[in-house]
């Protein structure tokens, strides 16, 4: 049976996934239910993956099959009905660890052990720091978000390699972080139909392609040093264009962060 210790780690973790709930409840009249049903889909998808992998596979396959409720030519009761049918869920599981000191049948040879703190978890304040070449404004950009606003930053390079692959290892550390900024910097020169132009390095793009599903773009925000090109793909994600020293946008990077109730 599973110790003290990792039951409260699990029912932090459940806490805080019920908070993440309530706040997207909250803003179904301020942001629109176009918005809310976005976050909650991917709110959806990501507690599934936590409680897989914290709890057990089995009460991820229940939360899973537990889909949006639809209530004919009512979109905004669905989304509610939808709310509290996986907010109950959430509750009754919680009671269930708590109370009961819940059996994870599904965990064999200790894999129930954390891999995480709850408080590294869904609700951190970890930034996750795409970046290419420009290692004078990486290290600007980690500076100024650890110092002006305490918030822990995830940059890859710097992560142990633990014998896992690069894919892996991005998207084991990717997961903990609640935002990411992408340092776009005219890294590699590309020709096509006889001309050129500067773009930044494939693995930013890919990464924030990765960061916006899972995230969500407002949780995603560019800054573009002057010259570099943006393909198409990527309008509609919050960018920050600098001429040579990120740490002059700081007010408006602030801005970026408290919309998004990093800060």
């Amino acid at each position: 049976m599973p110790d003290k210790k990792k039951i409260t780690k699990i029912l932090d973790l459940l806490d805080i996934l019920s908070l993440e709930l309530e706040r997207i409840y909250s803003e179904i009249q301020e942001k629109g239910q176009a918005v809310a049903w976005a976050r909650l889909e991917r709110w959806h998808e990501k507690t599934i993956r936590a409680i897989s992998e914290f709890i057990s596979k089995s009460e991820g396959e229940k939360l899973a099959d537990k889909g949006p409720v639809y209530i004919m030519n009512d979109p905004l009761g669905s989304i509610t009905e939808t709310i509290q049918l996986w907010g109950s869920y959430l509750k009754v599981l919680r009671e269930q660890i708590h109370e009961h000191s819940y059996i994870f049948e599904d965990n064999q040879n200790d894999k129930y052990e954390l891999k995480v703190d709850a408080s590294e978890s869904l609700g951190s304040k970890k930034v996750f720091i795409i970046h290419g070449h420009d290692d004078t404004n990486l290290e600007r950009l980690e500076k100024l978000l650890k110092d002006r606003w305490a918030l822990d930053t995830i940059i890859l390079r710097y992560q142990p390699g633990k014998g896992r692959t690069i894919i892996e290892k991005f998207e084991q550390e990717a997961y903990e972080a609640k935002y990411a900024f992408a340092i776009f910097t005219p890294d590699d020169i590309v020709k096509v139909s006889g001309q050129e132009y500067a773009q930044a390095r494939p693995n930013v793009i890919f990464e924030v392609g990765w960061f916006c599903g899972k995230l969500g773009r407002e949780n995603v925000c560019i800054l573009w040093k002057k010259g570099t090109k943006i393909h198409s793909d990527l309008e509609g994600i919050s960018r920050i264009e600098f001429d040579d020293n990120i740490e002059d946008k700081f007010l408006d990077i602030e801005r970026e962060l408290k919309s998004s109730g990093v800060i």
